[in-house]
């Protein structure tokens, strides 16, 4: 990972219909925990360079974009320190105690720290309090072991191949 990065957002795709302007949209986001214990970070326009590394390596972007925008926002993107899977079981525990069984909970400490995990586990907190089974929020810790997501790239020389084929 050369470009320090955190991944790449296809807005057009996220946000379909977010504007009327033609084109692809995309974020770039690089740093987070690459860029711990820097004292110094990329100028916009290094920035600029780094995100269209990035594009070009994986995605074979190449054209130079119509317009751009480069910002450095600071410890925006949280991250889980380790040991947060076990904490989370153990307040899973506490909150499923007789005390606490009016509480549930929802935000970027627990299940997520996109705006979008925040907002499905409020809807399902909600929906769970509206059929009269209220959840604590932590469900998703119950089991004793650590979810595995398998990621697969299918690669074909025809970029206008659809997956799945």
């Amino acid at each position: 990972n050369p470009e320090r990065a955190l991944g790449v957002i296809f807005d057009t795709d996220s946000a379909p219909g977010q504007d009327s302007a033609p084109g692809t949209k995309v974020t770039v986001m690089l740093g987070g925990h690459w860029w711990d214990g820097w004292s110094t970070f990329p100028t916009d326009a290094d920035g600029l360079l780094i995100a269209r590394s990035l594009l070009e390596r994986h995605l074979h972007i190449t054209e130079p974009p119509l317009a751009w925008n480069v910002a450095l926002h600071r410890d925006c993107i949280p991250q889980y320190t380790v040991g947060h899977h076990m904490r989370m079981q153990k307040a899973l525990w506490e909150l499923g105690a007789d005390a606490w069984k009016a509480l549930s909970v929802a935000g970027a400490s627990y299940n997520g720290v996109g705006v979008n995990d925040c907002i499905r586990a409020a809807r399902d907190l909600a929906k769970s309090l509206a059929r009269g089974r209220p959840l604590t929020g932590l469900e998703r810790y119950a089991d004793d072991g650590v979810e595995w997501v398998r990621t697969v790239f299918y690669e074909t020389g025809d970029r206008s191949a659809k997956w799945p084929r």
